[in-house]
């Protein structure tokens, strides 16, 4: 937003310092994160086009053979280093793939499912578990079962194609811009082929220009309102809701188990709330709480995963894959917790059961690589408790093992050491 307001003042005459800062915002916007750059680009280059002038025009008519011709050695530079034909392959190899058009027809609902929360402070969580839509091979992009997703995408499509028009029209072009902004930000994310498609702060590029096309809508409607005053009062009755809102989801994050619960109560499946707790509880060596709620906490959720999942089909499901990761985690931090508790030949029976379990499933290395790595840093431990630490230290060694540092190799050769000794 920094960068769209200086680059605006600086095509309405600001001087040439104001480059300075914009290219500082937008360095800032790259750095911040991975698709940082393209939100940057999208909303200059929007702002930009929509800012030029008649005579910017004609100054850019002047410039036009150097911008070509830099335009062609842009792409000629991008061919060399061999991006640009990564980059057509990318396009060529998934534009038909099942994952690819079920991730484009999830975002889509997620946008109007999750959107309108980028203001409003309700239904907000800290760990969304959203339902994917299913594409089987073949079904292609109109061939799918969610008949949902496809309203859904065609509804977005045609807000896209509203608010450009909006931005075409002189008298609406401010709100038009701030909407297409808005829409543009999730839309965009369809290239970004990922398995959560909604914490978040995946709204927050957005927000801002949702948040300044509704003033200029507001400001608009009260302007044609008769008697005219200060629209102070009716903002503070829009605004003090929202706060009140805000403060109220803020004691939410006072500790980590209200934070957990909350998850828990929105979305009775989301095992990733079942690892978190174990995580911290795992670092603060309390082994206890870790056996009672994977004794006690876990099956609900397995079977709550299951049931829903199975309402679900075959249009959609729940992220099997995620599910799988936390089961695999939590099953690991168990057993560390039993071996602690009741010896290590109680965490040896679980890390063995959790083994039996994975291969009864085809998890294999090359597939499921994460899930492998927690399951060896589970045994690994389990495995030092029972002093065989040789064999401990092969597993931590094996690549993509998970958190293992180097303090935790150096802890193992010198109790090798010492047991040789």
């Amino acid at each position: 937003l920094l960068a769209c307001w200086a680059v605006l003042r600086f095509l309405q005459g600001g001087g040439f310092w104001l480059l300075g800062p914009a290219i500082a915002a937008f360095y800032g916007a790259t750095a911040s994160k991975g698709p940082g750059f393209f939100h940057a680009a999208m909303m200059v280059g929007v702002v930009t086009l929509v800012s030029l002038t008649p005579e910017h025009r004609r100054n850019a008519r002047r410039w036009a053979p150097w911008a070509g011709g830099a335009l062609v050695l842009g792409i000629v530079a991008l061919w060399l280093v061999g991006l640009l034909p990564k980059w057509w392959h990318y396009a060529q190899t998934n534009w038909g793939e099942p994952r690819f058009i079920g991730h484009a027809y999830t975002l889509a609902r997620v946008f109007w499912e999750f959107a309108w929360r980028a203001v409003i402070p309700l239904k907000l969580c800290s760990d969304h578990q959203i339902a994917e839509t299913l594409v089987k091979p073949g079904d292609g992009w109109f061939g799918i079962a969610d008949s949902g997703a496809m309203w859904a995408a065609a509804a977005m499509l045609g807000l896209t194609a509203f608010s450009l028009f909006l931005t075409w029209r002189k008298s609406t072009r401010i709100f038009g811009v701030c909407l297409f902004l808005f829409v543009a930000t999730i839309l965009f994310r369809v290239m970004y082929v990922i398995p959560e498609f909604m914490p978040e702060y995946r709204i927050y590029p957005g927000m801002p220009w949702f948040c300044l096309g509704a003033a200029v809508l507001l400001a608009a409607l009260w302007n044609r309102l008769p008697g005219g005053g200060s629209p102070r009062w009716v903002a503070a009755l829009i605004l003090l809701p929202c706060i009140v809102l805000s403060a109220r989801r803020s004691f939410v994050w006072h500790s980590l188990d209200t934070l957990c619960g909350d998850v828990l109560r929105q979305y009775p499946a989301n095992a990733r709330a079942i690892w978190e707790l174990h995580d911290r509880d795992l670092h603060e060596g309390n082994w206890d709480s870790i056996i009672k709620r994977q004794q006690e906490m876990w099956p609900p959720v397995f079977k709550t995963f299951l049931e829903t999942n199975e309402k679900l089909q075959p249009a959609r499901e729940l992220p099997t894959g995620h599910f799988a990761l936390a089961d695999v985690a939590c099953k690991g931090r168990y057993a560390i917790a039993l071996a602690h508790v009741r010896g290590p030949a109680a965490g040896m029976m679980e890390i063995q059961r959790l083994e039996m379990l994975m291969r009864q499933l085809r998890m294999t290395e090359e597939s499921h690589r994460i899930h492998w790595g927690y399951f060896r840093a589970a045994a690994a431990d389990v495995l030092e408790q029972a002093g065989a630490y040789e064999k401990a230290l092969e597993l931590l060694r094996t690549e993509a093992t998970f958190g293992v540092t180097p303090a935790d190799l150096e802890r193992l050769e010198k109790k090798i050491a010492e047991k040789n000794n």
